[in-house]
């Protein structure tokens, strides 16, 4: 399980999900040969890379898995987040950042600024979590929250 954001070239003028505008063309992030140096760049040997397409940067109580795939130009990253602790937000953005991109919370719908307080949908995962390690939280096989608890039991 793990909170997602995606990694994307995006105008700064757009702060939600909802000022997108549906004809909005992509823009790449770059070469694949370019956003992983500049990945290397921001991150020296805290982030490794022996798949190009999947890198993995850890940190104290967290790691981000960074699901780059094999298309060049690369036009997104998606970030697998699991873990919690200081640092991760910071970490998030700077990721964005060293590629020229922006951190996209789809559980909230908006882009990442690395302001302080601005880790709403990072705490109700990290709530959720707890819930489901807990056992309290009904999840279904496929890692769902189930809203009908009685059924959330019941084999599928």
């Amino acid at each position: 399980m793990s909170w997602d954001l995606l990694v994307v070239a995006m105008p700064a003028e757009f702060a939600t999900m909802d000022d997108i505008p549906p004809d909005f063309p992509g823009m790449p992030l770059g070469p694949a040969a370019a956003v992983l140096q500049q990945l290397r760049a921001r991150f020296d040997d805290r982030i490794g890379f022996s798949d190009p397409a999947w890198g993995h940067l850890v940190g104290a109580g967290w790691g981000i898995e960074l699901n780059i795939g094999h298309k060049d130009p690369i036009d997104s990253i998606m970030l697998h987040v699991r873990g919690g602790g200081d640092g991760l937000i910071a970490a998030i953005v700077s990721i964005a950042d060293a590629v020229g991109g922006r951190a996209l919370d789809f559980s909230e719908g908006v882009f990442l600024t690395g302001e302080p307080g601005e880790t709403n949908s990072w705490q109700a995962f990290q709530d959720y979590r707890a819930q489901v390690l807990s056992g309290s939280a009904a999840v279904g096989g496929d890692g769902e929250r189930r809203e009908d608890d009685d059924d959330a039991d019941r084999p599928q």
